[in-house]
């Protein structure tokens, strides 16, 4: 052995006695020197990853690991490493691969067979992961985790007397056991038994105070129980574990409703709906308490609700027809207008249409409502369809307003969303498009600015018609006091900030 490799090796020891005592920053220097010194050392390339991992630095961690797998594939260790670092990264599918090339290379690499077991249960592949849950079982029968995944895996498979049993093993030795404690409580609950349920999640939360598991079911035992203080007190818990937690949100906010807190409601709420946009209860929640706030509070952060909610597929609009109509209402320059229809049908013969026109184009949530329709309210129908049959008129009459053309495209998205309207969109619109987008390339070629108002004409047109010129001016370098505005228009309004409950 040289005197290189001597010192390479005490290097390494000295650096796997530091990564051991937990200094990590010399460790991690003196690894680095020796895979400089020697690139292919795998040892010191599989540690530094493991010390990468530990400071969260994921991204480096998988490069070595790929280095190390590559420089020695037929290591079933250095698959198992990789798969939990690419687990920590969300990649379960390749974290599950990577563990079963490890099995594969060493069929009694039992903690292989265990971290497979765990990302075959978090993907919903659950047959999967009872068959590698048993397979540690058989290399270690004494392995109370491997039990109590397997009793959990069981118990979403239904077959609840293997669940219990692996349950109630683990317990057996460790009363204490947290998990196994909400594990036991979940399966009394799901059987209906819910003094017993109850008693398993205060075990757990006396062992634990911030086992987030048990305090939500907790919550969601008192809420059935109709304790509405004590599930309250349970979900504000879990929002301070968990601030990104979403389900615990939306047990508050459905509970805060049905006691007719509805202002208390918005806030979880909104939270739920900016964490889990695809959630269309949650939306449609939001809706219920949009449409029951009393207008004298109805301010600028419950617009942008119902703007959000309009844009929802899963959002009826004449759901929310009782907002709209008080939107209008509290608004100086649309009420006479609303009160007008309610009283004669008609708008007043003295409308002064061209600052409506733009007073319509430069709200975002005012051009939304004219595209409505069906809204089961008559004065608001009446309202729309008039300002709609005005505004195809001007176009009828090719009247472009001054030079941006706005009231005419409004008019023109209006009139292609509209079903049935005797005459379509022609020639004329494309022209009308052309001529605002080349004008819009030449003031962003000379840093000039670009009207706000062409964007909210452009947002609501293509909300409705295939606009590819949308994803080219998307990607443009907008002005930065343009950007929350051309993202309101386009639907993606940014959340206004609330209490976080």
């Amino acid at each position: 052995m040289s005197d290189q490799q001597v010192s390479i090796e005490q290097a390494f020891q000295w650096a796997v006695r530091h990564h051991q005592n937990g200094a990590l920053e010399p460790a991690e220097a003196l690894y680095r020197q020796i895979i400089e010194a020697m690139p292919n050392h795998l040892h010191a390339i599989h540690n530094l990853s493991i010390l990468l991992r530990a400071s969260g630095r994921l991204e480096g961690a998988v490069e070595l690991l790929k280095r190390v797998v590559a420089l020695k594939p037929e290591v079933a260790e250095y698959h198992n490493t990789l798969g939990v670092v690419l687990g920590d990264l969300g990649q379960l599918e390749l974290a599950e691969a990577a563990f079963g090339q490890a099995v594969s290379l060493n069929p009694k690499d039992a903690q292989a067979h265990f971290n497979q077991g765990v990302y075959r249960r978090a993907q919903g592949a659950l047959e999967g992961a009872l068959t590698s849950f048993e397979r540690v079982l058989e290399l270690r029968p004494d392995d109370l985790e491997a039990r109590l995944q397997r009793g959990l895996v069981c118990q979403g498979l239904e077959r609840m007397d293997v669940a219990r049993e692996d349950i109630e093993a683990v317990l057996a030795q460790h009363p204490e056991h947290v998990e196994a404690l909400t594990s036991l409580g979940t399966l009394h609950h799901l059987q209906g038994d819910l003094e017993q349920a109850e008693k398993c999640h205060r075990q757990a939360l006396k062992s634990d105070p911030n086992a987030l598991e048990s305090q939500r079911n907790l919550g969601l035992i008192c809420h059935a129980q109709q304790r509405t203080e004590e599930a309250e007190a349970c979900f504000q818990r879990v929002a301070e574990l968990a601030p990104n937690d979403v389900g615990s949100r939306l047990e508050l906010g459905r509970m805060l409703i049905l006691e007719g807190r509805f202002q208390e409601a918005l806030g979880p709420l909104r939270r739920v709906v900016t964490l889990a946009p695809q959630m269309k209860e949650a939306w449609q929640l939001l809706a219920v308490v949009v449409s029951v706030i009393s207008f004298p509070t109805l301010d600028e952060s419950m617009l942008i609700d119902l703007l959000r909610l309009l844009a929802q597929p899963s959002v009826d609009p004449s759901t929310l027809s009782r907002s709209i109509y008080g939107t209008l209402a509290y608004d100086d320059e649309l009420a006479p207008l609303l009160t007008a229809m309610e009283k004669e049908g008609v708008l007043p013969e003295d409308l002064d249409l061209d600052a409506l026109l733009e007073k319509l184009a430069c709200n975002p949530l005012l051009t939304r409502m004219l595209t409505l329709t069906a809204l089961e309210n008559q004065p608001l129908e009446g309202l729309f369809n008039h300002l709609r049959r005005l505004l195809l008129g001007r176009v009828e009459q090719g009247w472009m307003g001054e030079a941006s053309g706005l009231p005419f495209l409004v008019a023109l998205a209006i009139q292609a969303h509209i079903q049935g309207h005797p005459n379509p969109p022609g020639s004329e619109e494309q022209v009308i498009l052309a001529w605002m987008q080349n004008e819009m390339a030449k003031r962003l070629d000379n840093s000039g600015e670009i009207p706000p108002t062409w964007l909210t004409v452009l947002a609501i047109y293509g909300a409705m018609n295939d606009l590819p010129m949308l994803d080219d001016l998307r990607r443009q370098s907008w002005p930065e006091s343009l950007t929350p505005l051309w993202s309101q228009q386009l639907g993606e309004v940014p959340m206004v900030s609330e209490q976080v409950h």
